[in-house]
């Protein structure tokens, strides 16, 4: 690992003002979704550079980002031609989408053979460039752990609609598959014949047919079941493994209806009783987040707290050349990592042994930061927090299996 001043060490002092939760400068994917970072961590072998740049100061000028990406590329010395061409494809890309970002927000830019992403990131981070052989993610680790990233589906009478979430944002995830037609009325038109059922059923059953407009726009509890298990089945495939929580919005019929054909184990009990159309995104973030955020304080202090219960059982490891083994085995459940936490290493992941290094070489890398990774592709919880949170003294702590 090559490293021109190290980005980690105030990856957790951030902002908490509602600001989008990343977006893409260049390159696909088009949105920062948990798919981008599902990845993203799959990258390993070639070498990858990790490019982190500070918030532009006020009343500076685009030109100063163009040279401090040249700085901080010379400050990596002699490289391959491998890493010469990705660095420079790196600052191609900077150059031609351009590199504006908010007075809060720092920029994380990814780079291999496979190409270049570049991403908004919601908080501060110092600047830093490291080459390793993969991407190196702990100082985005608040963006992607668990214990900030959430669901939201809206749910009203015209369809529905999908975001991300965290502490930092809201972003709308577009799914392929969702063909917008209205929830309750399917875009039909009844006959007279139909208008009297429809107007009858809506005299006898008044919670089924609340805000659903004219009466020609009345469809039954049976059409918004179907559409919802259609919207179910789709965001299958968009969930896929996440354990993210899932939350509801819409007026409460609906919510309930979908409730019934549910099958994503982390919805969330309670959802927000409110059409939340009319809301702008930083309103929806606001009031989407005062909902989750005490679950994700629940589950990291539940977290560090079973650490601690289980130290006497056998099954927790404090040394990570062992936890990264351990991982590559499948034995880790849950991993703490601290936010200071570096140490220098290999990872041979063919033969799932691990060496430690006391030099910066090509091949070395982070070894906190490959154990996140490890931890975040499986995936299971893994939360980076205050060491002094961490049982065990030693800054990372693993809670095994068996």
């Amino acid at each position: 690992m090559v490293v021109a001043d190290h980005p980690c060490e105030s990856a957790m002092t951030h902002s908490s003002a509602s600001l989008p939760l990343a977006e893409t400068l260049a390159g696909p994917p088009a949105d920062w979704t948990r798919a981008t970072a599902l990845d993203l961590v799959q990258h390993h072998g070639n070498p990858v550079v990790s490019l982190f740049l500070p918030p532009q100061q006020p009343g500076s000028q685009s030109h100063q980002d163009s040279i401090r990406i040249k700085t901080l590329l010379a400050s990596l010395g002699a490289q391959d031609g491998q890493v010469r061409a990705v660095a420079a494809a790196l600052t191609a890309t900077l150059a031609s989408h351009g590199i504006k970002r908010h007075a809060t927000q720092s920029v994380a830019c990814f780079g291999d053979v496979q190409g270049v992403r570049c991403l908004r990131v919601a908080y501060p981070l110092p600047e830093g460039i490291i080459v390793a052989p993969r991407p190196h993610l702990l100082p985005v680790a608040p963006m992607l752990q668990g214990d900030g990233t959430f669901f939201l589906l809206e749910l009203h009478q015209h369809g529905i609609r999908l975001h991300e979430g965290s502490r930092f944002g809201l972003k709308e995830i577009v799914v392929d598959g969702f063909s917008g037609t209205a929830v309750v009325h399917q875009h039909r038109r009844v006959d007279h014949a139909e208008d009297s059922r429809a107007i009858h059923a809506a005299q006898q059953h008044p919670h089924l047919h609340r805000d659903l407009g004219s009466v020609h726009e009345v469809g039954t509890k049976e059409h918004a079941l179907a559409y919802f298990r259609s919207v179910e089945e789709t965001l299958g495939g968009v969930f896929n493994a996440a354990t993210a929580p899932l939350l509801l919005t819409g007026v409460a019929w609906l919510q309930a209806l979908y409730r019934e054909v549910n099958r994503y184990r982390p919805l969330m009990p309670v959802g927000i009783p409110n059409d939340t159309t009319v809301l702008g995104t930083a309103e929806l973030h606001a009031l989407a987040w005062s909902a989750v955020a005490p679950r994700f304080s629940q589950v990291v202090r539940e977290a560090i707290e079973h650490h601690a219960q289980v130290q006497h059982l056998g099954l927790i490891t404090h040394r990570l050349t062992e936890v990264l083994e351990l991982l590559m085995e499948g034995r880790v459940s849950s991993l703490l990592i601290a936010t200071d936490l570096h140490m220098l290493g290999t990872v041979d992941e063919v033969d799932a042994r691990v060496s430690e290094s006391v030099a910066s070489q090509p091949g070395v890398e982070d070894l906190a930061n490959a154990a996140f990774v490890l931890a975040y592709r499986q995936p299971i919880p893994v939360f980076v927090v205050d060491r002094l949170s961490i049982p065990g003294g030693t800054g990372v702590s693993a809670c095994l299996r068996y």
